[in-house]
């Protein structure tokens, strides 16, 4: 059970990650899992702290989407999320 979760969280990372730029993606993970303060995100690579925190939700919500289709048996890596 837990292995079938982490797969199915791998594959919907991978499916999410190759559909975003670089830089979208670095900020988020930046903020979103490594954690770090939104104002250095921001700094670091140049956006506005409501930037960081719209990619952060933007990616959230296609990582979840991502998940559910996985989770029910549908590939979404053709559809447009």
């Amino acid at each position: 059970q837990i292995c079938q979760r982490v797969l199915l969280i791998q594959k919907s990372v991978e499916m999410v990650k190759s559909k975003i730029d670089d830089q979208t993606w670095q900020i988020f993970w930046d903020y979103a899992i490594l954690d770090h303060r939104p104002e250095d995100v921001a700094n670091r690579y140049n956006v506005s702290v409501s930037a960081v925190f719209k990619y952060r939700q933007r990616i959230s919500d296609k990582l979840k989407i991502a998940g559910d289709k996985l989770s029910c048996g549908i590939d979404g890596s053709h559809s447009n999320e």
